[in-house]
């Protein structure tokens, strides 16, 4: 449609000098008229209003009358599935008869007997090899006192498994396990004496917060006596208008 229009004014070589200077395209404008304001009456305003706060101040009674609603405790409260179930988790008490009491009751007494039995055979064979041993090492001492000596220096030999593929050394022995207190860290270093200062990490707050069934309006919350004034005012300045 533009070509059209414009190819008869370029037959003139006067006209193309002109459209090149000065023909362009405008950018494209999205304007309306602007809408005019409905006018609310101030009747109907004033009485939405109103009825907002009147259901406010009945939530408010309602709460004063009603105890304080606590934050519920998970530790206290427990798993409402296993509430559910707590019937079916229950135990039947089981009813045992005199019988099988003695039974039970003579069960648990050869066992503490059997087991008495155990430990004084173990404490006489460990007393008789001490026995043993001390009474080696005093003859030993008066024959010859380096060969006592050499007897009572730690044993440094080797444990050998049963397939003789590799040797274990039992003494000297060195064991780094578990600390009773956190080693000493100083940058990459473990034990080291050099003091270490620990950068400070990160707080996370796990807080649950907990919300109530009703959260009233801060507006009419925080002074509604002032708002019924204002709502007054409004009213008056409505009238005189």
């Amino acid at each position: 449609m533009l070509g059209q229009l414009i190819k008869p004014l370029l037959q003139q070589p006067s006209a193309r000098i002109i459209l090149s200077s000065t023909l362009h395209c405008s950018a494209v404008l999205f304007g309306e008229p602007l809408k005019k304001k409905k006018r609310i009456d101030p009747l109907i305003e004033q009485n939405r209003l109103r009825r907002k706060v009147r259901k406010i101040e009945k939530e408010i009674k309602r709460f004063t009358r009603q105890d304080r609603q606590l934050k519920p405790i998970a530790e206290i409260e427990g798993d409402r599935q296993l509430y559910k179930q707590l019937e079916v988790r229950r135990r039947p008490p089981v009813d045992v008869n005199e019988n099988e009491v003695d039974r039970r009751a003579v069960l648990m007494k050869d066992w503490a007997r059997y087991q008495s039995q155990v430990a004084q055979t173990e404490y006489r064979m460990f007393k008789t090899v001490i026995r043993a041993q001390r009474r080696a090492l005093d003859w030993l001492y008066v024959t010859s006192p380096e060969l006592y000596k050499a007897a009572i220096q730690p044993c440094c030999t080797v444990n050998t498994t049963s397939d003789d593929s590799h040797t274990i050394p039992t003494l000297p022995l060195s064991i780094s396990g578990p600390y009773h207190s956190p080693p000493m860290v100083h940058g990459d270093a473990l034990d080291c004496p050099e003091v270490y200062d620990p950068p400070d990490g990160e707080a996370v707050d796990t807080t649950p917060i907990f919300q109530y069934e009703f959260e009233l309006d801060r507006q009419f919350l925080a002074d509604p006596k002032k708002k019924k004034l204002e709502l007054r005012k409004t009213g008056n300045n409505a009238s005189t208008d």
